[in-house]
């Protein structure tokens, strides 16, 4: 303690010193000149030596050349005036003035010393004089002040040299004048004395103290070991990590080396002061910030508690240094809890580091953070703790926070650090990559709402498809739309989870949600129903959501009672007035429904309720007799049908082409893509002819209606050209049967589609691709298919010659037989060849077709005769053009 506030003590005094200017006093600037007055006082009464006159001078040069504020090599200077001068002119005899010293020699002693005596001391008066020899008397101890001599002067000045004040030479004068008072004043300005210019005992004590220092050279000891490690650790010399307990003159060297540095007086010594400074640098390296090239055991610690937080992998007894890696761990550790990163310890990083090395998230703590800190990890399915766990945090929490860590990729400390906390609760706000049964909650609350479809024990991960739904979840219910579970998103899901609304409940809430669902047609409840929600109500709030695009979950959620107050408050109903019913009857006459006046009345009645009804159910609406918004909806549809008076586009010209094929109107092949006057006509026609409403547009029942009427009055052919790709088929003179049957396929049924109605064509293929046989049959099975007409030519080696047809050798049907025997002769009266006959066989195109089915052999293509007619494209399209009009014969299908 002693040591401490000594310490302290020099560094304020230390501070104070290198703040005053060195200045000389008035006073000591006057000295000088009293000094030399009195000089020539002593010249006009008696004759001086040489010597004594140059000893005067050179103390008067000393006192009036000296400036202000000099600095302290200045100073030295003047110390040898004061003296080196005078003991230079006693020595040395080749002086310029050697003659005149000779004869001032043979002046008396008693002269001499009389003189000396005026001349060395100095004085204002002669009470002054009296005063110090009473001071004399009174006090044997020698006097430490201006004006006195004596060897104790002489020491006094050596022992101030020895620690860099002042510049005396090796043997000073005894004599104690201003510039020795200055030194002085100096002395106790550095080491913290009152500053007097006399060296009272308190000065000459730490004086002392500090020329016997035990830290200068020659000295050996502990404390010597002690500082050449502190001037290591500060950087100043190169000792080993045990250096020698001797202090020579390397350690000198450093020990000026650091005081010059700081500014100290160089002297060599570890004095109070030098001390003092090491203390304070030593202090500095110990407190924030301390980076990269620092050492101690502030480093040992940081290095302790990184590796208790789980960054770097420090032995159990590190080194001080503070070193690359040291460096690249705290820029870890601070990039992992969020600091700035500068690889050096500074106090915010320290800060952070000491807050969790020391958190009450470990080992052999207690509280109710440590029961919530449980139940948290429980809710993330870590640890299987009990409701109520206890309070201590033991081996078995620390692993458990090990594992959730581990899971998460945090760093394995087994404290619940700052950010294992963070994370905690980022997980508890369940966003993905959550996991544990509070996830598994979730997506069972999500599915009871209809959003998702999770199995009946889902995963307790959080993922992709879980955020996808929280994020639906969110938009349906008007909230923001974040994919995290957040605690608005979860008080919603609640909520909406636990209505009062749903299956099992009672109340006058739910006599009321009765009335209104059948308010707007859904259910059939009576006047008072009853007020329990059961699974009739839940049938019905599930119709009423699928009727508005809602989830349906059956449940009367906020979504669901919104839109029903929604369709109750916007729709037209019995009783209503206004132009908006106008509007209505109008509308309902324009598509066939009613029959009112050009200019009907504002009044919703029973007759508006009646024609609502009728064209809800003609268009497959909820039939509930009030115009609600879905109602509204499907009459601005169909209104803005582009299958009316003035529209445009292909879909008009396939619409006039399906109703020439029921023989209504009478359309070119190729009609414009124009609705006018004639095909609202015509539409009208087939919706009269087929019983729907009159209205000349065709809509949705009406196109629906044509392409049911089309399909019972189409016949389908099947075309099935064989063989394809890397099939060939037969071969003769270059022919292949492939091509051959392609083209006669397609010819029939561009035949077909052109020049008959009523009938439908489909092929197996269209290009040079090959079919498996079962393919072919499954396509004209699929398609539903009336007929299957297979394509071929024939081969035997050149010898045979003719035309022939197939069907199945099984249990066929007659009107099987019927279409061979049509087809068969149709063809073989236009072709003029061998008639080889009806035949059956049991081909894998015949076998597998449901329904009847004709294989045709046209001709034999390796015959040289009929191989030049199938290689004519000319027969091949009559053979096309034959083959289509024999199918439009069987058939019956007209031009």
């Amino acid at each position: 303690m002693q040591r401490k506030l000594r310490v302290g003590i020099l560094l304020i005094a230390f501070s104070l010193f290198c703040l005053t200017p060195l200045t000389i006093t008035a006073a000591e600037n006057e000295e000088p000149e009293q000094e030399s007055s009195e000089k020539e006082e002593v010249e006009e009464g008696t004759k001086q030596t040489e010597e004594e006159s140059n000893e005067v001078e050179s103390e008067e040069s000393a006192t009036q050349e000296e400036p202000e504020a000099k600095e302290e090599e200045v100073i030295d200077e003047a110390n040898d005036a004061e003296t080196g001068q005078k003991e230079n002119n006693e020595t040395e005899d080749s002086n310029k003035n050697q003659e005149n010293n000779e004869t001032k020699d043979e002046a008396s002693d008693d002269v001499k010393n009389i003189e000396d005596e005026e001349r060395e001391e100095p004085q204002d008066s002669i009470e002054s004089e009296d005063e110090v020899s009473i001071q004399a008397a009174d006090d044997d101890s020698p006097l430490y002040e201006e004006g006195s001599r004596g060897d104790h002067v002489v020491e006094l000045k050596k022992n101030l040299t020895k620690l860099g004040i002042g510049n005396y030479p090796e043997n000073p004068s005894d004599f104690f004048g201003d510039s020795t008072k200055y030194n002085v004043e100096e002395f106790q300005r550095y080491y913290g004395l009152e500053v007097t210019g006399i060296a009272d005992e308190e000065t000459l004590s730490v004086l002392e103290d500090n020329v016997n220092s035990p830290y200068k050279d020659g000295e050996s000891g502990d404390h010597v070991v002690e500082l050449k490690q502190n001037l290591t650790t500060l950087g100043i010399g190169n000792y080993p990590s045990s250096p020698s307990n001797y202090f020579g003159d390397s350690t000198e060297n450093n020990v000026k080396a650091f005081q010059r540095s700081h500014g100290l007086k160089e002297n060599g010594i570890a004095d109070d002061v030098t001390l003092a400074i090491i203390d304070e640098q030593l202090e500095l390296l110990h407190e924030p910030p301390y980076g990269e090239g620092s050492r101690g055991d502030h480093v040992v610690e940081l290095k302790k508690n990184l590796t208790k937080l789980g960054i770097g992998n420090y032995p159990d007894n590190p080194s001080d240094f503070f070193g690359d890696s040291t460096k690249y761990n705290v820029e870890k550790f601070q990039r992992y809890y969020g600091l700035e990163v500068t690889g050096v310890a500074d106090e915010e990083t320290l800060s952070v580091l000491d807050a969790n090395v020391n958190s009450p998230y470990q080992d052999g703590e207690r509280g109710d953070h440590i029961v919530e800190l449980k139940q948290n990890l429980t809710t993330m399915g870590i640890g299987n703790y009990p409701s109520s766990p206890s309070n201590y945090f033991g081996d078995s929490t620390e692993n458990n926070v090990k594992e959730f860590q581990r899971l998460h990729d945090l760093k394995e400390n087994g404290i619940a650090d700052d950010v294992t906390l963070a994370k905690i609760e980022e997980l508890l706000e369940l966003g993905e990559g959550a996991r544990g049964q509070h996830v598994v909650e979730l997506k069972k609350n999500l599915t009871k709402l209809g959003i998702g479809n999770y199995p009946d024990n889902p995963s307790n991960f959080f993922g992709d498809s879980t955020r996808y739904n929280v994020e639906e979840f969110q938009r349906y219910y008007g909230l923001e739309i974040t994919g995290i579970a957040d605690e608005e998103t979860l008080s919603v899901l609640e909520a909406n989870v636990n209505s009062p609304y749903q299956d099992g409940e009672r109340g006058d809430h739910i006599v009321e949600l009765k009335q209104n669902l059948t308010a707007v047609g859904i259910g059939n409840y009576p006047t008072n129903p009853s007020n329990y929600f059961g699974d009739s109500t839940a049938y019905n709030v599930s119709e009423f959501q699928r009727y508005y695009g809602l989830k349906v979950n059956g449940i009367a959620d906020d979504v669901t009672i919104v839109k029903l107050q929604e369709v109750l408050d916007s729709s037209y109903k019995d009783g209503e007035r206004g132009e908006h019913v106008v509007e209505l009857k109008k509308n309902l006459t324009r598509l066939g429904i009613g029959n009112y006046p050009e200019n009907p009345s504002n009044y919703f009645g029973d007759s508006t309720k009646y024609n609502v009804e009728a064209f809800q159910r003609y268009y497959g609406i909820n039939v509930n007799g009030i115009a609600d918004e879905v109602t509204l909806e499907k009459i601005q549809e169909i209104l803005n049908s582009p299958y009316q008076d003035g529209e445009r586009g292909t879909h008009v010209v396939e619409l006039k082409k399906k109703l020439t094929k029921l023989d209504i109107g009478n359309y070119p092949t190729n009609p414009s893509n124009y609705f006018g006057d004639s095909t609202e006509y015509n539409v009208k026609e087939f919706q009269r002819s087929y019983g729907l409403n009159i209205n000349g547009i065709a809509d949705e029942v009406t196109l629906r209606e044509l392409d049911k009427a089309i399909q019972n009055n189409v016949v389908k052919i099947f075309l099935d050209p064989g063989h394809g790709g890397n099939d060939p088929g037969g071969q003769g003179y270059g022919l292949d049967e492939k091509d051959v049957v392609l083209d006669i396929a397609l010819k029939t049924a561009d035949v077909l589609l052109s020049s008959y109605t009523g009938v439908d064509v489909q092929l197996s293929r269209t290009d040079d691709t090959f079919v498996e046989l079962e393919d072919r049959a499954n396509q004209a099975n699929e398609w539903g298919a009336d007929y299957f007409v297979s394509f071929h030519v024939n081969a035997f080696m050149g010898l045979a010659e003719g035309f022939e047809t197939y069907i199945h050798n099984g249990n066929v049907s007659s009107e099987t037989r019927e279409r061979q025997e049509d087809i068969h002769d149709y063809l073989i009266d236009r072709i003029d060849v061998n008639d080889r006959g009806k035949k059956d066989a049991n081909f894998s195109v015949l076998r597998n077709t449901s329904m009847p089915a004709i294989l045709l052999e046209y001709m034999f293509i390796d015959n040289y005769d009929e191989n030049q007619k199938l290689s004519d494209s000319s027969y091949r399209d009559f053979l096309g053009r034959i083959t289509a009009e024999a199918i439009a014969h069987s058939f019956g299908l007209n031009n």
